[in-house]
């Protein structure tokens, strides 16, 4: 949470419990804090960079390169949104195109809804290419664009960077297949993108974008917001949403709220709905405004610190598993080339980084997700990373079997599956042995 959206937040809170309900609250909420009395306003000096809701999306606007003025929705779940995209997609196009990077919660969303009409998804398979084969940028755009025409598709959705941290070239993509091909609707996940990669290039060739307050930004509290590109489209949007919101199908009483109270027109019958996040949001926005630019140096520190791990992972038992270079960001997959740590779900990889004092994603078959922080590793973040990566007694010391329960730190999950393909031939014997023996123990290390 950054050190603005703390402030903003603490301080609502302190609103909340002094003066829960207000004559003057509503006019703050729309108008910002220079709409109340001086008296309130020395009594929450905390609250001062609150400029309403129309200011929030106007700082929104700028930390994505859009002009002021730019359509922007707000929501208590970024999963509405992709509801929205997903109805707008399946409504105005016959085939949508997207590929396995995609999110699966969003995936089965925009598949539910094109079956829902009787429109059709087509699934690309792209992640290995990019992963394993090294695919450059330009031969995944060619590779998209043929699939696409071949299909004989008419949208597009695709995340700009997907949750692995690959970043996808969605404008060249976009501008490729507007030139080759029809291209009706354009909707593009940002969740793992605002604040993280620059977006403007992709706002600005994408009729919807959809990202949220709580990851790369920092406002921590779970927050959707929607970006409109397109002029041609945006009565589309506009029109699909105010519709799903009275109808009940965009069930969100903050994305209702949001667009009555810019609109002065508050029905009295909105449900309660949890104002804090917006608090949270805006300061996150703040931080994060004051640090974009030719003076940010963020993204540098993150791929400084990509480095010194990639450095560290020459010897041990970890190694980085990166993509060409155009498709990197401030993420960081490890992979383990341990015969065993093949066997581990994502969950025990989890909790044995955790018990050694890093904190990571874990994904099944020994994979590790790192998310580079905006700052430079300490020596004492460095000394536990390289006590934790390098030191290979922490996983092929006593290789038994044990029936401790699990899954804790330290315990590895068998998972049978095509990884054992691809252990070496010297623990074949012995990985043969753990298989058979593991039905129900667990792996110790």
């Amino acid at each position: 949470m950054s050190p603005s959206a703390q402030q903003t937040h603490h301080e609502f809170v302190r609103l909340a419990a002094e003066e829960p309900s207000s004559l003057y609250f509503e006019g703050f909420l729309r108008s910002g804090y220079s709409a109340w009395p001086d008296g309130y306003q020395r009594r929450f000096p905390g609250l001062s960079l609150w400029p309403g809701i129309a200011g929030l999306k106007r700082r929104l606007n700028r930390l994505v390169g859009r002009p002021d003025s730019s359509h922007v929705l707000i929501a208590s779940r970024s999963a509405q949104l992709m509801t929205l995209a997903a109805r707008i997609l399946s409504k105005t196009c016959r085939s949508i195109f997207t590929t396995d990077f995609s999110w699966p919660a969003y995936q089965n969303i925009l598949q539910h809804e094109a079956r829902r009409i009787g429109n059709h998804v087509h699934v690309a398979q792209c992640r290995r290419p990019v992963l394993r084969e090294r695919m450059r940028p330009d031969e995944l755009v060619t590779s998209i664009v043929q699939e696409y025409v071949d299909r004989n598709c008419d949208g597009l959705f695709l995340p700009a960077v997907d949750n692995l941290g690959i970043r996808l070239p969605i404008r060249e993509i976009v501008v490729a297949l507007r030139r080759q091909a029809r291209l009706r609707f354009v909707a593009v996940d940002a969740a793992q993108a605002l604040a993280h990669v620059p977006l403007d290039e992709y706002v600005s060739v994408a009729d919807l974008t959809i990202a949220g307050a709580h990851k790369w930004l920092s406002g921590y509290f779970p927050l959707g917001v929607a970006f409109f590109g397109q002029p041609g489209t945006q009565e589309i949007i506009n029109h699909a949403a105010t519709g799903m919101v009275q109808t009940g199908e965009l069930d969100d009483g903050l994305l209702r709220f949001c667009g009555q109270l810019t609109d002065a027109n508050l029905d009295g019958y909105s449900e309660t709905v949890n104002l804090g996040p917006l608090f949270s949001c805006y300061g996150a926005a703040a931080d994060a405004l004051a640090t974009v630019g030719p003076a940010s140096n963020a993204t540098t520190i993150q791929s400084a610190n990509a480095e010194r791990i990639r450095d560290i992972c020459q010897v041990g038992i970890w190694r980085p598993l990166m993509p060409e270079t155009g498709f990197r960001t401030g993420i960081l997959l490890l992979e383990s080339c341990n015969v065993l740590t093949h066997l581990a779900t994502g969950e025990a990889v989890r909790w044995f980084f955790q018990d050694r004092g890093a904190l990571v994603t874990g994904y099944d078959g020994g994979i590790a997700r790192l998310s580079m922080p905006k700052c430079r590793f300490s020596s004492l973040a460095l000394r536990t990373l390289e006590k934790l990566l390098v030191d290979r007694g922490n996983w092929t010391a006593g290789r038994k079997l044990s029936s401790t329960g699990g899954p804790r730190a330290g315990i590895l999950t068998p998972h049978h599956g095509s990884q054992t393909n691809q252990c070496n031939k010297d623990d074949q014997a012995f990985l043969r042995e753990a298989v058979q023996q593991c039905s129900q123990e667990k792996v110790q290390w």
